[in-house]
């Protein structure tokens, strides 16, 4: 809905999804769920995932690396633009009930090069420890962990402009 109605989020977090560890569990990670691609066409200036495993998060860097690289089927390259604006009947002057037009579904073409802006050179992507110190727990998962000295991470996509 929000990239449908192109409603901005400045920073959007995801704090602590569950991993589901075991390999054939794969598909139920966040990163391997189909609304994944969406993600990058939220266009928000910051995306933080914290998690207290470090190598779920160099996986979800891993899979956005991938979106960002997806080459455009051929299809999608015929139909990117093959949503007809005039043919619209809610963008009709005669129609008194006028609702804004929801955007048309995003191509593969397009998530890949929105992907793309967060893996630039001028903001790489960072994978780090978080420092209890320097930030206090944003939820009970991280008060609980920094109170039995588990280390968490955080894994933080800045938007290039």
């Amino acid at each position: 809905l929000l990239y449908q109605h192109e409603i901005p989020v400045h920073h959007h977090y995801i704090l602590y999804p569950n991993p589901y560890p075991k390999p054939r569990r794969w598909k139920q990670r966040f990163y391997g769920h189909a609304v994944f691609p969406l993600l990058t066409l939220l266009q928000s200036e910051r995306i933080t995932v914290r998690s207290n495993w470090y190598h779920y998060l160099v996986e979800w860097q891993q899979a956005w690396q991938i979106v960002a690289s997806l080459p455009p089927s051929p299809e999608q390259v015929a139909n990117d633009h093959g949503y007809d604006e005039a043919h619209d009947e809610t963008k009709n002057d005669n129609n008194h009930n006028h609702h804004p037009t929801p955007r048309p579904p995003p191509s593969i073409s397009s998530m890949s090069a929105a992907a793309q802006t967060y893996l630039s050179d001028q903001a790489p992507p960072q994978l780090q420890p978080r420092d209890p110190a320097a930030s206090p727990p944003w939820t009970n998962f991280e008060a609980k962990y920094d109170k039995v000295g588990e280390t968490t991470f955080e894994l933080t996509l800045r938007r290039s402009k």
